[in-house]
């Protein structure tokens, strides 16, 4: 890979550490729209990265960095997001549709009852037997 900003005698961790931080809050901007969470984030970044430095002798012109990197950290999220989806348990919108009318009618049968507050409490025993009028 040649560049004006990059002389040929700079080795090529050097330049692709240079073009991975200068491009890292893009990245994980990117990443971060397609992600739940900030977890999956750091892990799609983590892998994209090792499939970065992997292909960067690939890498043309370090104009492209951009592009490519955005491509690579959108299959590296792809996979994150199949990950997910296997390890959670995702209801159906049937299912979670019953499962809030069971709530909802839950909530209502429980509004009907009588709340125990409003009931009088037992008379409390006296001490040692004794009647407490005598």
């Amino acid at each position: 890979m040649s560049s004006p900003q990059c002389p040929q005698n700079t080795p090529p961790h050097a330049a692709f550490v240079r073009l991975l931080l200068k491009h890292e809050p893009a990245l994980r901007a990117y990443a971060r729209a397609l992600l739940p969470d900030w977890q999956s984030v750091d892990e799609a970044i983590q892998e994209a990265s090792v499939t970065l430095w992997e292909k960067f002798s690939q890498l043309e012109d370090e104009s492209g960095f951009l592009p490519w990197a955005k491509a690579t950290v959108r299959f590296k999220c792809l996979s994150v997001i199949d990950r997910l989806r296997r390890e959670r348990h995702v209801f159906s919108g049937e299912v979670l549709e019953m499962l809030a009318d069971d709530a909802e009618t839950a909530a209502n049968s429980s509004k009907q009852e009588t709340p125990t507050a409003n009931l009088p409490c037992p008379p409390r025993p006296s001490p040692l037997g004794a009647c407490p009028h005598c």
